[in-house]
């Protein structure tokens, strides 16, 4: 696989490398190797929905092995894109609390608040 999705990106097919590897994480979805590289295939491919979906499913499973730290770096980077998406915000929920973030409301709100670009009243 790793050697065809490679080749598919060398010829500029990054469509057709995100569709194989979109199959292959359907059947072998705990694929962290492969759910990255779908992730960077479908970025340089311009590819937005599938790359979404993948950080989400990149995200679960780190969040299912116990690796709370990495998922809350994909999620805030889901979170801040799609604020409306509600299982964003429950997988932001997820990693604070496994990380032991006390106040999670509060740590999202800050956390995604960050993100936001700063209004220019001309005040300083």
């Amino acid at each position: 696989m790793q050697l065809a999705v490679e080749g598919w990106a060398q010829h500029s097919e990054l469509t057709t490398a995100a569709s194989a590897l979109e199959e292959f994480v359907a059947r072998v979805p705990d694929s962290t190797p492969a759910l990255i590289r779908l992730v960077e295939v479908a970025i340089d491919g311009e590819l937005p929905d599938v790359a979404s979906r993948a950080q989400a499913q990149l995200a679960d499973v780190y969040l299912k092995s116990g690796d709370a730290a990495e998922a809350l770096v994909i999620i805030e980077d889901l979170a801040t894109r799609e604020r409306d998406n509600p299982a964003h915000i429950e997988r932001f929920r997820e990693a604070l609390r496994a990380l032991g973030e006390s106040d999670l409301e509060g740590a999202i709100t800050r956390r995604l608040n960050a993100t936001l670009p700063f209004a220019d009243d001309g005040s300083f």
